[in-house]
């Protein structure tokens, strides 16, 4: 190899490494950030001995920072919403975005330059999300034929309303994901609500979410009389938004039925045929739990006052006292519940 070829060599290793010299170390960006709240850019770098010539940040093509040593003055701004902008003069590169709109969102960049006689840059990108949330979270509602019981469906809807992006909703039935007969919409608002706003930037994509779900209760649900059902909103990531309503459902068991239909079937027994449509309806208000307390006691009330008058009409006033009582019982008892 000739001297000038080595020569050659080692001026372009030289110019290599100078130029992998300066190094952005770090970029912070946040990935979500919301409407409306603030946060901060920062742009690390090596120079590695060179002098620098600026740093600068850019929003997509629109450059809103700028700090070049050699200028007057030193630091600029060049705003491109009407949100707030403060930079760090104890840190270069540092900028504070204050009460940001929707025109924060999109691929922020910083680059870094140096002095001659290299003039070496370097650059790092990084995008940013602005999400909107104006709910306090899901709201859910029973279907008011919900009981559960045997060969009964039970349905809800659950509902968000006002969020960018879509919000997502899923259901839980005792803490297991269910996604069995589970039907969602999505309406986005109109364009005069949306744009009603204009001055935050809020734009038109705000999102309003429904779902609905019915589920058939499993034999252990039924048996332990006991379920609970939650509705989950997210909007992004669990991490960013989330909210849970819940709900429980309780209901009788087959056995306080059955006993419940004993006592039903000696009171229409007890009493003529002219009258027993009346006692049907009103012991059918009587609640199951309470039928159940009280069923050896009532049993034993009933057989007593039929033995005791020989089935004669004298009979009836006792078994309608009865009857009377279970329904206040029962109706209390549906009422504190």
């Amino acid at each position: 190899m000739s001297s000038w070829s080595v020569l050659a060599l080692l001026i372009l290793q030289h110019v290599t490494y100078k130029c992998d010299a300066l190094v952005i170390t770090q970029m912070v960006v946040p990935g979500h950030v919301q409407r409306g709240s603030d946060f901060v850019l920062r742009c690390l770098y090596d120079l590695d001995g060179d002098s620098l010539y600026s740093v600068k940040w850019y929003k997509g093509s629109h450059e809103f920072f700028g700090y070049v040593p050699k200028e007057t003055p030193q630091f600029r701004v060049f705003p491109w919403s009407n949100f707030t902008i403060h930079y760090d003069e104890l840190e270069i590169g540092k900028v504070h975005l204050k009460a940001v709109t929707r025109e924060a969102e999109g691929r922020y960049k910083c680059e870094v330059s140096t002095e001659a006689p290299h003039f070496n840059t370097d650059y790092r990108e990084e995008n940013l999300t602005v999400y909107d949330i104006y709910s306090d979270g899901p709201s859910m509602v029973g279907n008011p034929t919900n009981d559960l019981k045997p060969g009964n469906q039970l349905r809800f809807t659950c509902s968000f309303r006002k969020s960018r992006p879509k919000p997502i909703l899923s259901w839980f039935v005792d803490s297991q994901e269910t996604i069995n007969k589970v039907e969602s919409r999505y309406v986005m608002e109109s364009a005069l609500a949306a744009s009603a706003d204009k001055s935050s930037g809020s734009g038109m994509e705000l999102w309003s979410a429904e779902s609905e779900l019915s589920y058939w209760p499993t034999a252990r649900q039924l048996e332990r009389k006991f379920l609970n059902v939650a509705c989950r909103a997210v909007v992004l990531n669990e991490s960013i938004y989330q909210r849970v309503a819940s709900t429980n459902v309780t209901t009788a068991s087959a056995l306080t039925v059955q006993l419940q239909q004993q006592v039903q079937q000696r009171s229409r027994s007890s009493i003529p045929s002219d009258r027993s449509s009346s006692s049907s309806s009103s012991s059918g208000q009587v609640s199951a739990s309470m039928a159940s307390s009280h069923h050896s006691r009532d049993s034993y009330s009933l057989s007593a006052a039929s033995k005791g008058q020989g089935g004669s009409s004298n009979a009836r006033p006792i078994v309608v006292l009865l009857e009377l009582w279970l329904f206040v019982v029962g109706l209390s008892a549906a009422l504190l519940s």
